[in-house]
């Protein structure tokens, strides 16, 4: 694929020569080298939007390149929503009674054990 560089950038003041009378405001096309005039409804050759009228041939005007009458930036699109997880289904089963805590302990400590015996060899 080739390269491409634009000449001008979208909107851009640039100065050229009208070959005609031409109404700030609207879309101008080449007509001829280095020169612009009024763009008919299908011109493929727009340069962008005149800046102020222009009386006769000749003279210079203000051309504002790549831009158009009803131009306006990009509307960037809204972030994508982000989904929060699926609780877990809840099921239709009761729940059973929650249990009673357990009895306190109420019998005495058991008397410790006697040492054990060793047997000794002299």
């Amino acid at each position: 694929m080739s390269d491409y560089l634009p000449r001008y950038k979208p909107g851009q003041a640039i100065t050229l020569q009208a070959s005609a009378a031409i109404t700030g405001g609207r879309l101008v096309a080449v007509s001829g080298n280095g020169t612009v005039a009024t763009a008919g409804a299908d011109s493929a050759s727009v340069v962008g939007v005149a800046a102020f009228d222009v009386a006769a041939s000749g003279d210079k005007v203000t051309i504002f390149a790549g831009a158009s009458r009803n131009w306006s930036p990009p509307v960037p699109s809204p972030p994508a929503p982000v989904s929060s997880p699926t609780p877990p289904a809840r099921s239709s089963r009761p729940r059973p009674p929650p249990r009673p805590p357990p009895a306190p302990c109420s019998a005495e400590p058991s008397p410790p054990s006697p040492p054990m015996a060793t047997s000794s060899t002299s």
